[in-house]
């Protein structure tokens, strides 16, 4: 006879105790993945209300746990991006249900602005209604430096090029200024040859009589 197990057959109840400790070792691998990022994870109601984060969020912005629960993602944002990120959530996220990646910036408990890359996320009820959004985000900070040097060495580069097309232009100039002295002088030293020979043939003709 199967035994019962609060109303449940000896079969279903250990298809059912398996099942549990598959989410549970689902939920382990997903904890270790959401804890151990090097990326920043965030969840928001449609208000913008932080719901939820990993460490490396909260690590970051430099708050501490009560503090960013209390916070917005807009508040977290320099004004300057409010209404770009405004149009990416209702043009991207609202319609299509995850944004492309993009840029832009948030603000650290002690002022500073960094830099970061993220992907948004829209996440929905039962009924298909918005109730919130996640994204990962990325501190690229160090990659921004690595554009900058970039920038700043490739400008260098072009003045260098620049001062040494100045440089072989005005040694052209030079070049082909001497190329025309030379065929002045040149020239100048025909004429008198020929000049000369004259004077000699006459001289010849001279002595001749």
């Amino acid at each position: 006879m199967k035994k019962n197990y609060g109303g449940l057959n000896t079969t279903l109840f250990y298809n059912l105790k398996k099942k549990i400790k598959e989410l549970k070792k689902s939920e382990k691998k997903y904890r270790e993945l959401y804890e151990g990022s090097s990326d920043g994870f965030v969840r928001v109601d449609m208000n913008g209300e932080i719901k939820e984060f990993n460490q490396a969020f909260k690590n970051m912005l430099g708050y501490s746990e009560n503090a960013l629960f209390k916070k917005t993602y807009v508040q977290l944002t320099p004004k300057k991006w409010h209404a770009i990120e405004a149009k990416i959530v209702k043009e991207q996220i609202l319609t299509r249900e995850h944004s492309e990646p993009y840029e832009k910036e948030y603000i650290r408990k002690d002022g500073t602005v960094f830099p970061i890359e993220l992907r948004t996320y829209l996440i929905k009820d039962e009924k298909s209604k918005p109730i919130g959004m996640w994204a990962f985000v990325r501190d690229i900070t160090e990659r921004k430096k690595a554009e900058e040097e970039l920038r700043r060495y490739r400008e260098h580069l072009e003045e260098m090029v620049k001062e040494k097309t100045g440089e072989l232009q005005t040694q052209n100039f030079a070049l082909v200024k001497s190329t025309i002295e030379l065929a002045e002088i040149k020239k100048d030293l025909e004429d008198k040859n020929i000049e000369l020979n004259k004077t000699i043939d006459k001289l010849k003709n001279m002595t001749k009589r």
